[in-house]
């Protein structure tokens, strides 16, 4: 369990607008308690911000409103110093954010961009003195919210959803710093099998979607949500258990194998004005695909493989 003075590093670290910003999106994904102040940091950059505003968080939301008040009344980061480079890729990072330590050759901190603000009042800037008061609340309310979530008295939960990386620039507030190596986002990530077709129609199959077959005997469907042919004649399942004593089909969708239908809803479209489907031919639609051969119709969804085989002297059903 993190110890008092060990959390303490980290809120610091979330609400330093000169934090590397590698650390601050691990502090992110790690501390949703601290996910308020890293709104809040003009530090953040922007594919950060949207992935805080996916996770639906209430204090989470009301930190970005504030943040989106505060840029739009021009306020917003206007007295705090450049960030500092990133750490290279390759550099470890901490467990907890160091220690600040001060010296002559480090980058301006929040604190001297204060005392110059300070030093251009007292020089009379009532501009300034404005920007002075407005900062200082800014960074009460920073403040406050990490002592609120340390102690206890604000209780956040959230999505534990892996935190975005530093894209290559961040607001206008903060000026562009190298970035870390951005993350694939899901709307990246590689396509699954299932959305692929992996069983693919013939290449001179055309988009007929109600057709039957030369005899006349067969009718078929394709659309988008499945495949259905129905025959008028056969020679099997007319009598003893499992027998269709109407319109016997073959249907296939995409929840897997295919299945028979008696007197299914789909028949009523078929109609013997329907286009003939010629031997030798094919059809598409959507994710199904239909051939026409003198040894009967066979259907399929391109994506699964599962489909039929229908025809006057019996049927099939399986995968391709």
């Amino acid at each position: 369990m993190t110890n008092g003075a060990d959390f303490q590093q980290v809120a610091q670290a979330a609400s330093d607008p000169n934090v590397n910003l590698e650390y601050l999106r691990q502090i992110a994904a790690s501390y949703p308690g601290l996910r308020p102040v890293i709104a809040m940091n003009p530090a953040t950059y922007p594919d950060l911000l949207k992935w805080l505003e996916s996770l639906n968080d209430p204090q989470v939301n009301a930190a970005l409103e504030e943040r989106k008040r505060a840029i739009a009344a021009g306020v917003f980061g206007a007295h705090l110093a450049p960030p500092v480079t990133p750490a290279p890729a390759s550099a470890p990072m901490p467990v907890f954010a160091p220690t600040a330590s001060a010296s002559a050759s480090e980058p301006q901190t929040a604190a001297s961009g204060l005392a110059a603000v300070n030093s251009e009042v007292s020089e009379g800037s009532s501009k300034r003195a404005v920007f002075l008061i407005l900062a200082l609340v800014l960074a009460a309310l920073v403040i406050g919210f990490a002592v609120a979530i340390f102690t206890g008295v604000i209780n956040l939960g959230g999505s534990q959803k892996a935190a975005p990386v530093a894209s290559a620039t961040v607001e206008k507030q903060v000026i562009a710093t190298p970035s870390t190596p951005t993350e694939k986002t899901p709307e990246e990530a590689e396509p699954t099998p299932e959305d692929e077709i992996r069983y693919p129609a013939p290449a001179d199959a055309q988009a007929v979607p109600k057709f039957i077959s030369p005899s006349q005997n067969i009718g078929c469907v394709i659309n988008k949500d499945y495949a259905y042919c129905s025959i008028r004649t056969r020679e099997y399942l007319t009598e003893g258990p499992g027998a269709c004593q109407g319109v016997f089909g073959l249907k296939v969708n995409a929840s897997g194998e295919a299945v028979q239908t008696c007197n299914d809803e789909a028949n009523k479209a078929i109609s013997e004005s329907f286009p003939t489907l010629e031997y030798g031919k094919a059809s598409k639609v959507g994710d199904y695909a239909c051939t026409m051969e003198s040894s009967g119709v066979t259907c399929w969804n391109m994506k699964t493989g599962y489909g039929f085989n229908m025809r006057r002297a019996d049927f099939s059903a399986g995968k391709r």
